[in-house]
């Protein structure tokens, strides 16, 4: 009772610091970074980093219980052995990823599972007693997850767990509606852990918290890259899209609660709910906000496949091909069926209209606005001033071309991503010639 009482009174604390953790890590130049790390993925193969999110080093062995604050030990010990169970890799569920996302989005396909002849070759592999995982960062980054939280408990309590689960994959190749509620189930299960742990971030120090903090990161990159592809796939239909993760994400609570000792850990006090749900009602404010600041056409390029004729510009491509232009078409099954007819025809007249003025926006944003010097990150007091000029535009087609490009340079050289890059001992990728840079001159 003491216990509950202390963190009680400590509430509004606690809250203040769930608010500062998720603006400092949802901030524009950071989801930019996890946005196009998928682009990264596919385009920038020679670059560790897309493979796998480089994690801050953690001197794992300072961590200590005295790092843990405003909140019982046995709240966040039973917080971990959850995590630790939820995050324990499960190859099937890859298997019904890759196969299922194959008919939306192939590249989403690549970047989350693997398909089946990477499956059997997986199975064969530990037939023979190898350990192998799949190779899409996904699975890269998620695998790391269960072993990292089971060494901070065994620091926190000394005791030893191992990372086992009961959960299943959601059977998602049977077509576009069973792979479409796949994507939604994996969306919102990337948005409940990625909350979860901003208030395990909140509740620790030290290094204790830059270690809960290396997976939180993980889950935010994998929660906006979810995001965007279900707007490109259901379009701007947001309240749908959170009215949907609400209902997976009530489920996933119950689930919890009948299967794992731990699961209701999350609502056994007032305290504890309402610190999850303020974490989850900051998350995907901020994601949101960043996914309706990217036109559409930039989100599409973001999730079209790699191809050997992308070095050419839009115009000429689609002259050649005598169609229109490559940004406006569908990238898979099901894309664009919920974008209203209105707005799928501005986006082909505007991609068109930049196609066409290649030229003209070229010397625009040259002579104008100074090829977007220092507008980099999307919340710059420069950047806001480079909208300005462009909202002061006359035609719509103008200013949506405009947009286009500045959030395709900034998604390109984001100061968050180059320093990520430099950290991580590779050269900076925002300062060399790069595949992604074809994205700027379409």
């Amino acid at each position: 009772m003491l216990a509950i009482l202390h963190q009680f009174l400590l509430l509004p604390v606690t809250l203040l610091r769930i608010a500062r953790i998720v603006r400092r890590e949802c901030s524009p130049a950071a989801l930019d970074e996890y946005l196009f790390s998928f682009h990264g993925f596919h385009h920038e193969p020679e670059d560790r980093h897309w493979y796998m999110r480089t994690w801050d080093r953690v001197p794992v062995r300072d961590i200590a219980p005295d790092q843990v604050v405003a909140v019982p030990m046995r709240h966040l010990a039973a917080m971990l052995r959850v995590a630790i169970e939820i995050e324990a890799p499960i190859r099937t569920y890859s298997l019904e990823s890759g196969e299922g996302f194959r008919l939306l989005l192939p590249t989403l396909s690549r970047f989350m599972g693997m398909t089946r002849q990477r499956a059997a070759a997986v199975v064969a592999a530990a037939a023979k007693g190898r350990e192998v995982w799949c190779e899409s960062p996904w699975c890269m980054e998620e695998s790391r997850h269960g072993a990292m939280f089971a060494r901070i408990l065994s620091r926190l309590t000394g005791e030893s767990v191992a990372s086992e689960t009961t959960d299943r994959a959601i059977p998602a190749a049977g077509g576009d509606d069973e792979a479409f509620a796949h994507l939604v189930a994996r969306e919102a299960t990337e948005w409940n852990a990625a909350s979860v742990y901003v208030v395990m971030a909140a509740h620790t120090r030290g290094p204790l918290r830059a270690a809960v903090e290396n997976i939180m990161r993980d889950e935010l990159k994998h929660c906006m890259v979810l995001s965007a592809a279900h707007t490109v796939l259901d379009g701007r239909r947001y309240w749908r899209r959170l009215w949907l993760m609400l209902v997976k994400s009530i489920g996933s609570l119950r689930h919890h609660r009948s299967v794992r000792a731990d699961g209701a850990v999350f609502v056994t006090t007032p305290c504890s709910f309402l610190e999850a749900a303020f974490a989850h009602a900051l998350t995907e404010f901020h994601i949101r906000r960043h996914v309706e600041r990217t036109p559409m056409s930039v989100l599409r390029e973001m999730f079209e496949p790699a191809s050997p004729r992308q070095g050419s510009a839009c115009g000429e491509r689609s002259v050649a091909r005598g169609r229109r232009p490559a940004v406006g078409r569908p990238l898979g099954a099901a894309s664009m069926l919920g974008a209203s007819q209105r707005a799928r025809r501005r986006e082909l007249l505007a991609a068109e209209f930049e196609c066409r003025h290649r030229l003209a926006l070229d010397g625009f944003v040259r002579e104008e606005l100074d090829g977007f010097r220092g507008a980099e990150d999307l919340g710059s007091r420069r950047s806001r001033a480079v909208l300005g000029v462009i909202g002061r535009c006359s035609d719509w087609r103008l200013r949506d071309a405009l947009t286009a490009r500045l959030r395709r340079y900034q998604l390109v050289n984001n100061r968050h991503s180059r320093g990520r890059s430099v950290r991580s001992g590779r050269p900076s990728d925002a300062c060399r010639r790069s595949p992604a840079e074809e994205l700027t001159q379409r």
